[in-house]
């Protein structure tokens, strides 16, 4: 599984947040597509708060995105 997850706080959070957007227009997004979709996503989707997950093995993790094998 692959999620956002609760930004950090203070400077490395805004650093994270600045990265992850940069990451998405070096990939081709519009900056004004970016921020759109953001607002769109706000109140509706949250990111994972990480101790919700629970017993797991994270194999990826990139600005404000982990990815985790979770075996069950």
């Amino acid at each position: 599984m692959v999620e956002k997850v609760n930004p950090k706080d203070g400077y490395a959070g805004s650093v994270i947040r600045r990265l992850t957007m940069n990451w998405k227009m070096i990939a081709g997004a519009k900056p004004d597509e970016i921020i759109k979709k953001d607002l769109s996503l706000c109140g509706v989707q949250r990111p994972v708060c990480e101790s919700e997950i629970g017993q797991c093995t994270e194999f990826f993790r990139m600005g404000e995105f982990v990815g985790w094998i979770i075996e069950k």
